[in-house]
């Protein structure tokens, strides 16, 4: 190799070594590498007192995800600052304290308080100290009327498909440098995997995230760790070429093979990266920041509300409100496109990795729509695409079974022959028996036979000659205490 070559690969090289901050945000959950425990390693840690204290220490700050410590943070703050300013200790926790400060932050419209409640009862705890019966009934009665009246919250405004298939290239758009550079592509992936802000930004471009099967033209994303992901096992979700469904909903514009097939070759040459099996690529952000680092909540949130706003109708703009967009709108946005577009509950749970109802919240406003997507065409197939038909098929169900016009006559001629010759066996079969009773197998009740009806029925009226095996033959007459009362006065009275 020239050596002038040689040095332009090693400038190259030494650009790309940044600082760690610039391949991963602090926030982001990380997996230690695989690793077998071993026995004179733990023993040499506790006999040294400055390695045990580091495990210690460790331990402590593996507790919570790094995205909880800050808002667990806040919450204890407050709360000791509006216990001070009422002259009063903050700890240990007693029947005053907590009416005092839980009081006037109802009286002030705080809505979390239960979270407040809960930090302020785990410092109870973490001082050693004790939690009376009184004081826990106060805390369950404070907790109780803190949330009694206060109404539904404020949710984040839902990221709408349409929105960012009629949206233009992102790239004539301004912004700061911790601001995502692709914002619509961003948008459309966050949509069609439910993912969070702070999942996307940990998107890479190698292989081993991101890969295409041309052949069945699927792509697969290996959604990174998160903090409900505390094994840090990852999950992989497949999502299939959309491009002939034919529905203006699920156009080309949002398809998620060609959109993010198109997206990686453009980051390949934009990063430089020949081989996405390479450590480059595994370095390499799918979806960089204006500074080509890794974008920050503030900044992805600050774009999308810029985008929303110069890409929404008149009537989307009134349908929003003053809701701005969050971390979540992705999220949110996507469990209510996925249910407009008939894909079942439990499927979008588990696209989107929920283990809790919360995704009922996110897909109610998905409900009026329900009937403007591909859903009449499941209607009317009489089936509702799977997660699976989802991935095959792209959305468009399976057409029905139509039967044709001129075999419709003769079908229905079949049924009809059918049902008579069911009925004649079912009357054949109760003359055969040397019985008069059956019995009702739903009721268990015994009822006498009517012997000149015709079609076969029960003596209080019941048919014999149903489509579905309810009454079966007896072969000698049943107890007194279980016969039908109306089979047993008529009977008695005809004799």
């Amino acid at each position: 190799m020239p050596k002038k070559r040689i040095q332009e690969v090693r400038k190259r090289d030494k650009a790309d070594r940044v600082r760690p901050s610039a391949r991963r945000r602090a926030d982001h959950p990380s997996v230690n590498p695989y690793a077998r425990g071993r026995l004179g390693n733990a023993l040499d840690i506790v006999r040294n007192p400055a390695t045990k204290k580091t495990a210690v220490k460790k331990l402590r700050d593996a507790y919570f995800a790094a995205s909880t410590v800050g808002p667990r943070d806040t919450l204890l703050k407050t709360f000791i600052r509006i216990a001070e300013a009422a002259d009063l200790v903050p700890f240990p926790l007693s029947i005053e304290i907590c009416e005092t400060v839980f009081g006037a932050m109802k009286e002030a419209d705080y809505r979390s308080i239960p979270n407040y409640i809960s930090r302020a009862r785990q410092r109870q705890l973490e001082l050693d100290l004790p939690i009376s019966s009184s004081l826990a009934l106060c805390l369950k009665s404070i907790e109780r009327a803190s949330v009694r009246g206060i109404g539904p919250g404020k949710k984040s405004a839902p990221l709408s498909m349409l929105l960012l298939a009629r949206g233009g290239e992102d790239s004539t758009l301004k912004g700061g440098p911790a601001e995502p550079r692709h914002v619509r592509t961003l948008g459309i992936t966050m949509v069609w995997w439910l993912l969070r802000e702070i999942e996307a930004s940990a998107l890479t471009i190698d292989k081993t995230t991101v890969w295409f099967d041309r052949e069945a033209r699927t792509v697969t994303l290996n959604l990174p760790v998160s903090k409900t992901d505390t094994a840090g096992k990852g999950r992989r979700r497949t999502h299939g070429c959309i491009c002939n469904a034919g529905n203006p909903l699920l156009s080309a514009n949002v398809c998620p093979y060609h959109v993010l097939r198109r997206h990686v070759r453009l980051r390949c040459e934009q990063a430089g990266v020949v081989d996405r099996d390479s450590r480059k690529a595994q370095r390499t952000p799918l979806f960089p920041s204006r500074d080509n680092r890794i974008f920050s909540k503030r900044g992805w949130v600050t774009a999308i509300n810029r985008y929303v706003v110069e890409w929404e109708t008149t009537e989307e703009a009134d349908l929003r409100g003053q809701s701005a967009l969050t971390g979540h709108c992705g999220r949110r946005g996507g469990a209510i496109f996925l249910t407009s577009c008939g894909i079942p509950l439990y499927a979008i749970q588990l696209l989107g990795r929920w283990g809790s109802d919360a995704v009922r919240g996110y897909i109610e406003d998905a409900s009026a729509t329900w009937t403007q997507s591909i859903a009449p065409a499941a209607v009317r197939a009489q089936t509702q695409p799977t997660l699976l038909d989802v991935n095959r098929q792209g959305y468009a169900p399976p057409p029905a079974v139509q039967v044709p016009s001129g075999l419709q006559d003769t079908v229905n001629a079949l049924s009809r022959e059918l049902n008579t010759i069911r009925s004649c066996l079912t009357a054949s079969q109760l003359h055969m028996t040397n019985s008069s009773y059956v019995v009702d197998l739903r009721s268990g009740l015994a009822h006498r036979i009517e012997p000149v009806a015709d079609p076969p029925s029960t003596i209080c009226g019941m048919f014999l000659s149903t489509r579905y095996a309810r009454f079966k033959t007896m072969t000698r007459d049943p107890p007194l205490e279980i016969l039908c009362t109306d089979c047993r006065g008529q009977s008695t009275d005809s004799e």
